[in-house]
């Protein structure tokens, strides 16, 4: 039987950059911010009849199919990174999506700081190296990732983001009422960088 409570939960925000979304490949500074409106939610629960019963995941939200599609690539992807073998992890997974790929708004990085943070409280990520391994996992998606949308949905602060220097927090006195529309348009960020 199943825990009722998950023993580990996390809700990563999406991101929007108002300044420098691609720019940020070729040394440009990024003004990044949480979007917390668009988000994945990732549930982790033991087995306690069983506590070594055999590793299982449940998607569900608004873009399931979307993320049924390539979740276990980048599951394979984090335990190849740490040499773990997917028998040798236990439990439920239970993911809610609640933003959309190709949307700009930093799916494919909420996906994998989720996935990292939940590595990370099973004990095989170190604090100082979640976000080396989120990118890492995000080059999936990118070919190769600036770092940006992984810091900003990671740390889940607005900050300045340059690939040389990494980030720094975005000291706002005020924020300003700004809105974001969906132009209902979407890519894979390889074409758009492209």
């Amino acid at each position: 039987m199943l825990k009722s409570k998950p023993v580990f939960e996390i809700k990563v925000p999406g991101k929007w950059i108002l300044a420098g979304e691609h720019a940020v490949l070729r040394g440009s500074e990024a003004l990044a911010f949480p979007l917390y409106s668009r988000y994945l939610k990732l549930f982790y629960f033991k087995n306690e009849s069983n506590p070594e019963s055999e590793f299982e995941l449940f998607i569900e939200g608004e873009n399931k199919q979307e993320l049924e599609l390539i979740i276990w690539s980048v599951l394979e992807r984090a335990f190849s990174i740490l040499n773990v073998k997917r028998s040798h992890i236990f439990g439920l997974v239970k993911i809610q999506s609640f933003i959309a790929l190709g949307g700009g708004v930093g799916a494919s990085a909420t996906l994998c700081v989720a996935l990292t943070e939940w590595l990370h409280f099973l004990g095989y990520i170190k604090n100082d190296e979640m976000f080396d391994f989120a990118r890492n996992l995000e080059n999936l998606f990118h070919g190769e990732s600036s770092g940006v949308d992984v810091a900003v949905t990671l740390f889940k602060k607005p900050l300045v983001f340059t690939r040389s220097n990494g980030f720094v927090d975005l000291k706002i006195s005020s924020m300003p009422a700004l809105y974001l529309s969906y132009s209902g348009a979407r890519r894979e960020t390889r074409d758009c960088i492209e």
